[in-house]
């Protein structure tokens, strides 16, 4: 694993360098404004890849335009870029923000929301749609299609003021796991080096790296042509799919399940997590791979036998798919044990590692020059900011909702977020893959007893913990590169308002030429109707994974497993692995495990330097399948605007 020299927090002399430069920040700028149309119509059609649209386009056109020149972009340009290209189309952006509004509008006025019912009031839950969420269905602007109305005032106003509060959230949380995982623990991020020999390799140039990357990137780029562009092409441009090989994965739940009823198993076809594999820890790995068996293998035919799951066992029946299981499974079995899995991983995080936390506390509030020229936050400011978008939330949400139960508010807007950003970021830090809590919100609104409808549409910021855990894994990426990692929060400051000026323009321009949604943007018409009955179900309470006995039990157990195999250091494995393995299908974690294991006994047997390429070739994999899916995504999106011409 390759690793570079951090900056000592006693010297005073910092070894990061900037990247945010003018060519950087021009990078920014076309990535939230000229990509965007691209990444919104993308999502509309439903084509997808509208990540690898905006990191792979911005990246290379703008490394070698510059290269053209003979002005070639810094190591620390080129990893700025990379980290920061996606953040117009990311969680914490604007860029779908007025999308999200024409969703809520779409919901407000549809069919959908007026079959389900109100069991409070026994109303139709159209009927009593907040003003704050969506204009009322009898509102014009549904007609005459803009969002310059005074019925899109409330609901804008609303939804920025809470992102905004939730972004603060986001970076002070992402301040504080940054300095215990990164600086004080030095968690390794294993797919951050894979991430970094991409910038490096651009950076440098150095013929070695470069040839392994361009070597993976040729694989990458064929594989993923085979596997992704073949049949996004047919499928968008001829409207016949014609796969050569099934995604994500080969489905093996016919086979099994005639062994063990309610197993799920499947074998990747994506080329990415073989590659990622060599590059984990193999205690790592295996925790992973442990984790994922107990419960989507192991676990989910037990939950079919025992007297705590009846929704799962009405509803399993044999030939359920891979996806299907995953979905079900976590509705009606493993949401309340997962909130227990990670409370467990917390408090024993927190206890074993409190030293750390105390170094990293102290190290904040005792910032050194070298500290505050890398762009690092006192920890008072930290505080601050969190404080003030934290409680901002909820006096934002008692404003709209006065009487609903306050402890509850602060325990879900200031309390789960830290919570679950020291979690997640300890999953993030030892196996690179971002862990959600399912349904934690609504688990929390049927936990108040609250029955008024209205709760079910308020803005809540309970996702800050895991976006945190995003920003920190793309900071770790920077410092593999020697770049300041102040620098990315220079950029969130000039994309936030740019992306969200973008989205209105752009969504109102779309929104012009055709309804939404209407055929011409086929995503919405497939997509939109399920998201609405899946929303009406929760608002009509139908559906309830709130199950306190399990909570507890799941915690029980992570916390017992954990003491134990404390006890005996000898064993390979880690608990934030192991939960982290509950949350991924069987078919990732065991294509990473089969990756590591043949890298290591066959292809280290052959190629005597594999351990110094491992994660260039990882890198160009990821690179060339990525720019497969812009090609396909960008061939489908200029046929389905063809027919718009008039003739």
């Amino acid at each position: 694993m390759e690793n570079v020299e951090k900056f000592t927090r006693d010297d005073g002399i910092s070894r990061y360098k900037s990247g945010f430069t003018w060519r950087s920040v021009m990078a920014i700028i076309f990535s939230a404004i000229f990509l965007t149309p691209v990444v919104i119509f993308s999502n509309l059609l439903g084509v997808g890849g509208e990540i690898d649209i905006a990191v792979y386009i911005t990246l290379l056109f703008f490394t070698e335009i510059f290269m053209f020149f003979h002005k070639p972009l810094t190591q620390q340009e080129i990893s700025l870029i990379y980290c920061t290209a996606w953040l117009p189309i990311g969680t914490m952006s604007g860029a779908m923000i007025f999308l999200g509004y024409l969703y809520n509008g779409y919901f407000a006025q549809s069919p959908i929301a007026a079959m389900f019912k109100d069991p409070l009031t026994g109303q139709s839950i159209r009927e009593l749609i907040p003003w704050w969420y969506a204009p009322s269905y009898h509102s014009d602007v549904y007609v005459i299609r803009t969002f310059f109305d005074y019925d899109w005032l409330g609901p804008i106003i609303i939804s920025l003021s809470s992102m905004i509060l939730s972004l603060l959230m986001t970076v002070a949380l992402a301040m504080i796991i940054i300095n215990l995982y990164i600086e004080v623990e030095s968690l390794p991020f294993p797919l951050a080096n894979v991430d970094a020999s991409i910038c490096k390799t651009l950076g440098d140039r150095e013929p070695f790296r470069m040839k392994a990357l361009m070597i993976g990137a040729v694989i990458g780029l064929f594989y993923g042509t085979i596997l992704f562009a073949i049949p996004t092409i047919s499928a968008g441009v001829f409207g016949v799919e014609a796969r050569v090989l099934p995604i994500p994965w080969i489905d093996l739940n016919s086979y099994i399940e005639r062994i063990l009823p309610g197993a799920s198993l499947g074998i990747a076809t994506d080329l990415l997590p073989y590659v990622w594999g060599p590059n984990f820890p193999f205690d790592i790995l295996i925790s992973m791979v442990l984790g994922s068996f107990a419960v989507w293998f192991f676990g989910n035919a037990l939950a079919l036998n025992l007297p705590y799951f009846p929704e799962w066992q009405r509803e399993w029946t044999p030939g359920m798919s891979v996806s299907l299981i995953f979905q079900r499974a976590t509705l009606w079995v493993w949401a309340s044990p997962q909130i227990g899995f990670t409370l467990a991983v917390a408090a024993f995080s927190i206890i074993k590692y409190r030293k750390p936390l105390l170094r990293a506390i102290k190290s904040m509030r005792l910032l050194t020059a070298s500290a505050k020229t890398a762009g690092y936050f006192p920890l008072k400011i930290s505080i601050l900011m969190y404080l003030v978008g934290s409680l901002g939330s909820v006096g934002l949400f008692m404003y709209l909702i006065p009487d609903f139960p306050l402890w509850i508010l602060l325990l879900m807007f200031v309390g789960y977020p830290f919570i679950t950003a020291i979690v997640a970021g300890r999953i993030m830090g030892e196996t690179s893959f971002q862990v959600s809590i399912p349904y934690a919100w609504q688990g929390a609104i049927l936990a108040s007893g609250y029955p008024k409808p209205e709760v079910w549409f308020a803005p809540v910021p309970v996702t800050a913990g895991e976006q945190a855990v995003g920003q920190m894994y793309m900071v770790k990426i920077l410092t593999l590169t020697n770049t300041r990692p102040g620098d990315f929060f220079k950029s969130l400051i000039i994309i936030f308002p740019l992306s969200v000026v973008a989205s209105f323009v752009y969504v109102s321009l779309f929104w012009t030429i055709a309804p939404i949604p209407s055929v011409f943007y086929p995503s919405t018409v497939i997509n939109w109707p399920v998201q609405a009955a899946i929303q009406g179900l929760w608002v009509s309470r139908q559906l309830n994974v709130f199950k306190p006995n399990l909570i507890m039990g799941g915690f029980i157990l992570i916390l017992l497993i954990a003491s134990i195999l404390n006890f005996i250091p000898s064993i390979p494995f880690s608990i934030a692995a192991f939960v982290g393995g509950t949350f991924q299908t069987v078919p990732v974690p065991l294509a990473m495990l089969i990756g590591y294991l043949f890298g290591r006994y066959v292809i280290s047997k052959k190629i005597r330097n594999w351990d110094n390429i491992k994660a260039s070739i990882a890198g160009g994999v990821t690179l060339g399948e990525g720019m497969s899916i812009v090609l396909a995504a960008s061939a489908v999106i200029v046929a389905k605007s063809l027919w718009t011409l008039p003739y």
